[in-house]
């Protein structure tokens, strides 16, 4: 991460390193939110316990939310968490990409 910052005397423009991050870490780091958009004929136990020992494994910062739609009455509902979140994670990240019928956006810093 940086800046950019006009060099002394000059109109150029020149890049200023202020931190240097591994790629490993960045998941955890600047994941702020992961916002899941799916139908509610795709949500399973599976799917339920999965996120439940995941969250509680990887205790973090990261809030987590839920658009479930229901597309025969076209009802809506949000579920977010308030007060614990948890830290993003490969584990999580690979079971997100195994469900194409998500929808997932990931809010980053």
């Amino acid at each position: 991460t940086g800046y950019f910052k006009t060099r002394y005397n000059r109109v150029e423009f020149e890049f200023k390193v202020e931190k240097m991050l591994l790629l490993e870490s960045i998941k955890a780091l600047l994941t702020k939110q992961l916002v899941i958009d799916l139908d509610a004929r795709h949500l399973n136990e599976y799917m339920v316990k999965f996120m439940e020992k995941n969250i509680r494994k990887h205790p973090g910062k990261t809030t987590l939310k839920f658009n479930v739609q229901e597309s025969k009455t076209n009802a809506k509902i949000s579920l977010y968490s308030l007060e614990n979140g948890f830290e993003m994670n490969d584990e999580m990240a690979a079971f997100l990409q195994d469900c194409p019928e998500f929808d997932v956006q990931v809010v980053t810093y």
